[in-house]
C-alpha cells in the first residue's frame, strides 16, 4: 500500500503526521510526504530523513501576490498524485489539506482527515463529505460528523514522547512553534517581579523563535531559568517537566494527557472558532488543569492559577489520574490498512 501524508504549516500538524507515518511504515507500507517548500515540514522531513515534496501552496497576504499561483499548483498536485498512484491520501489539517484532499478526491484517491481539534476547523468541514473517514481527537468531535463518518481515535503522538516517564522537577512553558506574545509578556512580568522564582522550581521556558531574542535580552541570567527558542526534540523537555503553562493546541495536549502531565492552559484567542478554548475545556474536565484566557489582568489571573496547580502539586494525590492516551496512531493505521 502507497499512502500520501499532507502536513505542513506548525508542528501541531506536523508531528501528528509524522507520528502516523511512522507506525503506516512498520507495518509495511510505503509512506510519502508532502507540505509547503517554505514552512517548518520542509526541514523538519529533511531533519527525519523522511521522502518529502513540497509545493509553492500559500495563504492569503503570505509572500505577497503568490497565492495567485495556488491554482496552478493544484494542477501540479493533481498530476502528482496519479503519477505516483497512491492508494489512500491522509490530510493533517491545515490550509494545504484543502488543496491536496480535493486532488485526491478528483483524482478518485480513498482521502482521510486527521481533526486534531474538539471544534473542526473549515477545511475539514468542506472535505468531510468527500472523505472516507475522519479521525478525530475528542470524543466531543463525533457530533460534528455522521455516525459512520467519524472515528475517535486521540491525536497521534510521536513514539519517542509516549516512551518518556516524566520524573523531572521543572516548570516547562510552552508558547508553541511560533511563540505566544502576551503568555511571554506575563511571564517575563513575573521573572522581572521575582514572581517566577518563589514558585521555587527550575524553568525550562520555550519562548518561540519570534520572541527569543526581545525575552533573552529582557531577563537576567540566574540558575535555574533556561530560555528555549524552540525543540524539536521534546522528549528531552518532558522527561525534566513535572508541570506546564501551556498553548492548548491539539497536539501538545495530546502529549501532555499521554505523559500525564498537569498545568495551566492558555487558550490562543484569535484562532478561527477559539478551538483552543474549546481544547482546554475539554481537558479541564478531570481536574488536572486550569484554564486562563487572556485578557484584562492576564497576568494576576495566569500568577493565580499556577499558584493553584503548585498547591496541588505539593499533596499527596492532587490530581485526578488522567487515563493514558490510546495509542492513536496504531488504531488509525489499523482502520486504514
Amino acid at each position: 500500500m502507497k499512502v500520501l501524508i499532507v502536513a505542513g504549516g506548525t508542528g501541531g500538524h506536523i508531528y501528528p503526521g509524522m507520528a502516523l507515518g511512522k507506525t503506516i511504515t512498520e507495518k509495511n507500507a510505503e509512506v510519502l510526504y508532502a507540505g509547503t517548500i517554505h514552512r517548518m515540514e520542509a526541514s523538519l522531513f529533511e531533519k527525519e530523513k523522511l521522502p518529502f515534496r513540497g509545493f509553492p501552496l500559500y495563504r492569503p497576504g503570505e509572500k505577497g501576490l503568490k497565492f495567485l499561483c495556488n491554482g496552478w499548483t493544484f494542477f501540479t498536485i493533481r498530476r502528482w498524485l496519479q503519477k505516483e498512484g497512491f492508494d489512500a491520501v491522509i490530510c493533517a489539517g491545515g490550509y494545504i489539506s484543502f488543496y491536496f484532499g480535493l486532488a485526491a478526491r478528483l483524482s478518485k484517491i480513498p482521502l482521510y482527515l486527521l481533526e486534531q481539534n474538539v471544534i473542526p476547523g473549515r477545511v475539514t468541514r468542506l472535505l468531510a463529505p468527500h472523505a472516507a473517514k475522519v479521525f478525530v481527537s475528542f470524543e466531543e468531535s463525533l457530533s460534528y460528523f455522521k455516525k459512520e463518518k467519524a472515528l475517535w481515535t486521540g491525536n497521534p503522538v510521536r513514539k519517542k514522547i509516549l516512551n518518556v516517564c516524566p520524573r523531572g522537577k521543572s516548570l516547562t512553558i510552552l508558547g508553541g512553534s511560533l511563540g505566544a506574545r502576551a503568555l511571554n509578556e506575563a511571564v517575563l512580568i513575573m521573572e522581572q517581579s521575582g514572581v517566577l522564582k518563589a514558585f521555587d522550581y527550575p524553568v525550562l521556558w520555550i519562548t518561540g523563535e519570534r520572541d527569543y531574542e526581545k525575552i533573552a535580552a529582557a531577563v537576567h541570567e540566574r540558575p535555574g531559568l533556561h530560555l528555549i527558542p524552540y525543540c524539536h526534540h521534546m522528549e528531552e523537555i518532558y522527561a525534566e517537566t513535572a508541570w506546564v503553562v501551556s498553548r492548548a493546541g491539539a497536539t501538545v495536549l495530546a502529549e501532555l494527557k499521554a505523559l500525564q502531565l498537569p498545568g495551566v492552559l492558555v487558550p490562543y484567542p484569535y484562532a478561527k472558532d477559539n478551538h483552543q478554548k474549546a481544547n482546554a475545556d475539554a481537558m479541564m474536565q478531570n481536574g488536572s488543569y486550569r484554564v486562563v484566557e487572556e485578557g484584562e489582568s492576564f497576568g494576576c489571573r495566569l500568577a493565580r492559577a499556577m499558584e493553584e496547580i503548585t498547591a496541588g502539586l505539593s499533596k499527596p494525590g492532587p490530581f485526578s489520574p488522567m487515563p493514558r492516551s490510546r495509542d492513536a496512531s496504531e488504531r488509525i493505521a489499523e482502520a486504514l490498512l
